[in-house]
């Protein structure tokens, strides 16, 4: 029977990450906390959370974790957006593969009407094309451009 992990076991299994997986995650969110949100209708009632290690929670247990989620809600209507972070791709279907599984779950244990799944990889791995041309939710990370902006 399979039971539900301790939170000392979640502990042990993100313990053995690559330093890298934390740097990045943490720029990432710092982006996500300071980026504006844009195209609000004026006096919409909005709601906006920006977290890191989101459980997802199923039948009261969690059964895993998003590396990053924003749930936007604009005049009630909630927007679910997961974020998937990947230091370095090791192999372009296995991510496919999670961010197909991560979306299904986020739409079984968060409320939203909207759900995408974004996969977050360095700029500069060389099989960025190949995921993009898998999972066109693929944001390049670190790109510089001619006027200085990331």
């Amino acid at each position: 029977m399979n039971y539900p992990l301790t939170p000392s076991r979640y502990h042990e299994k993100a313990r053995n990450r690559p330093p890298t997986h934390d740097k990045l995650q943490a720029e990432f969110l710092d982006f996500l906390r300071s980026r504006s949100i844009a195209a609000i209708p004026s006096g919409a009632v909005v709601s906006r959370i920006v977290e890191g290690e989101y459980p997802m929670v199923r039948r009261g247990s969690v059964v895993s974790f998003v590396d990053a989620v924003e749930l936007l809600t604009v005049d009630f209507v909630t927007t679910c957006n997961i974020f998937e972070i990947k230091p370095r791709i090791a192999t372009v279907f296995g991510i496919v593969r999670q961010a197909k599984a991560m979306l299904t779950l986020a739409e079984s244990c968060i409320p939203a009407a909207l759900y995408y799944c974004h996969v977050i990889v360095p700029h500069d791995d060389p099989m960025l094309a190949d995921l993009r041309k898998e999972w066109p939710h693929t944001w390049a990370w670190g790109a510089r451009f001619e006027d200085g902006e990331e």
